[in-house]
């Protein structure tokens, strides 16, 4: 399930083409059930391929691009559209991946609560391209990619109040908030998980309240351990701002995190500034049509 350059023939060559063949459905259903496995042999394979003296700029441009279309087009083919939303967050988001929030209504003139966040990949890949394939290139461990992603997403999308500009109820792909700079702690978060999913980082989108305050981070595991991952940018005067050193929290060290264990974390940061404890609040999606 990877891509491979081979040097000697100066060409970019993809070892499987999935789908639309019968084995290609078979290799969809593999990718579904683990995507981030996918994604991490792959990062691997580009480190390799990056790392060859003999590949030039243009062709590490073209293989990280093919790789990345192609998780488009296995999104598209293992999650297809529904509108019957679901409730409880997925690990994975894929691409037409839309966040309801607490309001189960999809009809944006029916909506009484804040917009719907939808994934568009192909916007997200394209804005950060060049931090994907320097970050790829740097060969780096989950911890370090993990700190990456939180410094990009931390000096991109700083924390403000974007509904001066975004209508409530409205369909928003979260590629927007990047465009404009600003965003608060959901589009952070969502942004946040595409990209470290898209680096091989197993990770999952965490309701919680912050000091009593509606909140949405990041749980992260690097090796057998769960952090609590937060880049919520300090331009909220509400918040304290959290160090770059603080950025991850330990949760606990076991590889797999029920939802039971997550219903229950209760986490002081700095010396009692921030507390985050787990929100079952009602958190609803589905996949739209793309």
């Amino acid at each position: 399930h990877t891509i491979i350059f081979f040097p000697a023939k100066g060409a970019l060559i993809p070892l499987k083409e999935w789908v639309g063949s019968k084995k290609g459905s078979e290799d969809v259903d593999e990718y579904k059930r683990d995507p981030i496995r996918y994604a991490a042999d792959n990062a691997r394979f580009l480190e390799e391929a990056f790392s060859t003296q003999a590949i030039t700029e243009e062709r590490r441009n073209k293989l990280l691009d093919k790789y990345l279309s192609l998780i488009i087009k296995y999104d598209r083919q293992a999650w297809k559209p529904f509108d019957e939303p679901k409730n409880g967050y997925p690990e994975y988001l894929s691409d037409g991946f839309s966040n309801l929030g607490s309001d189960v209504e999809v009809d944006s003139k029916k909506r009484w609560g804040r917009e719907k966040l939808n994934v568009d990949k192909a916007e997200i890949f394209s804005q950060s391209r060049d931090f994907l394939r320097k970050t790829i290139a740097d060969a780096l461990d989950d911890l370090e990619k993990v700190k990456a992603v939180a410094s990009y997403v931390y000096n991109n999308i700083r924390y403000g109040d974007p509904f001066a500009l975004i209508p409530e109820g409205q369909s928003i792909v979260i590629s927007k908030y990047l465009d404009e700079g600003l965003g608060v702690c959901r589009h952070q978060a969502m942004y946040t998980q595409v990209l470290l999913q898209t680096l091989g980082v197993r990770s999952m989108l965490f309701p919680n309240k912050l000091n009593g305050g509606k909140h949405l981070s990041n749980l992260v595991l690097i090796g057998d351990t769960w952090f609590l991952l937060d880049v919520t940018s300090p331009k909220n005067k509400h918040l304290p701002a959290p160090k770059k050193e603080a950025y991850l929290v330990e949760v606990g060290s076991r590889v797999e995190l029920s939802p039971e264990e997550i219903s229950k974390i209760r986490l002081v940061v700095k010396d009692g500034d921030r507390v985050y404890m787990s929100d079952p609040r009602a958190a609803y999606w589905r996949i739209r049509p793309r």
